[in-house]
């Protein structure tokens, strides 16, 4: 045998390890690559916030090679199909172990907080996402894309849930009455208040609607006048849901001056205008009522309350040149 052929031989053997390597390194990636556009093809995938709201029929289930790896992302795509293919308790399962053992991995702590929210898991679900802006970021873009009232309050209820707010309750708020949804009401004011601390105004702003839902004005009112003493910088809807409650106590003097105060720094509140002016006129100071109704036309000069106040005064009183007016 040959010096050369024997060099050479050598030299084979030599690099044949890395070699090996390299191939087996190259096969791995091919591999990771077609696993993923497999994902990427399967139906769904790529709406996945949407199609994570409820599992899958299985039934439509695919047949999909898993890759041996340990790489955490991969395990996270790999609990998102089957999620996908409707294996949800095995996607959870996945997503856990993930976070058990990577728990800085933001993919897989974002699918199974849907998962623990999906299943009721509240704790767990605030426990993964708290903190993390960008999950909530990503919640409220998916609410404000929404194309209709239920969308949206699905998207806004997991908001308010994985980050309760006073900010995402007044916008939830406006959706249920919308759809007159009290018992939600009762439910997401109940909420927040457990999940507040009892020295913070979002706490005593939830009991005040609470009472206001079971028609407690005097308890409502104790409540927002709390809420007013520690709201720092937002004492503004405190005083305007105080000056509410006054009136519907029929303390009208006290919902006078919280209308007033009110006013003094939201000077463009038709609401506040003709509440202050209803007020008065209770009150029988017509000339200040009168006022006040004035005003709330010259924003809303349709406005059904200020148009009625003005016509009642100026047909019982005489401080109207032209009863019409």
């Amino acid at each position: 045998m040959s010096t050369k052929f024997t060099l050479r031989i050598v030299i084979i053997l030599l690099f044949l390890p890395v070699g090996y390597s390299l191939l087996a390194d190259l096969f791995a990636a091919w591999e990771m690559n077609r696993f993923a556009l497999s994902l990427l093809h399967a139906p769904g995938f790529d709406s996945m916030p949407e199609r994570i709201l409820s599992c899958p029929d299985k039934s439509q289930a695919r047949n999909i090679r898993f890759p041996n790896t340990d790489d955490s992302d991969i395990h996270v795509l790999i609990g998102t199909a089957y999620w996908i293919e409707g294996q949800c308790e095995q996607a959870a399962q996945i997503w856990q172990q993930v976070v058990a053992e990577d728990g800085e991995n933001l993919y897989a702590r974002y699918w199974l907080g849907f998962y623990d929210y999906l299943a009721g898991q509240y704790e767990d679900l605030r426990t993964l996402w708290s903190g993390n802006g960008m999950f909530e970021a990503s919640i409220n873009n998916y609410a404000s894309l929404s194309a209709s009232t239920r969308e949206e309050i699905f998207w806004l209820q997991l908001n308010f849930v994985a980050f309760p707010s006073l900010l995402t309750a007044r916008r939830l708020e406006k959706t249920y009455q919308i759809d007159e949804q009290t018992e939600e009401l009762v439910s997401m004011w109940d909420y927040l208040a457990s999940t507040a601390s009892q020295v913070t105004e979002t706490y005593w702003w939830a009991q005040g609607k609470l009472a206001e839902l079971h028609g407690d004005w005097k308890m409502a009112r104790e409540s927002y006048t709390a809420g007013l003493s520690l709201a720092a910088g937002e004492e503004e809807p405190f005083v305007f849901q105080i000056a509410r409650m006054c009136a519907l106590q029929q303390d009208y003097s006290c919902a006078l001056d919280h209308y007033a105060r009110y006013i003094s720094h939201v000077p463009h509140s038709v609401s506040a205008m003709t509440g202050a002016g209803e007020s008065a006129e209770a009150l029988g100071t017509y000339d200040i009522a009168l006022l006040y109704y004035r005003k709330a036309l010259e924003y809303d000069s349709l406005d059904s309350r200020a148009l009625q106040g003005v016509q009642r005064i100026c047909t019982l009183t005489e401080l109207c040149e032209d009863p019409s007016q």
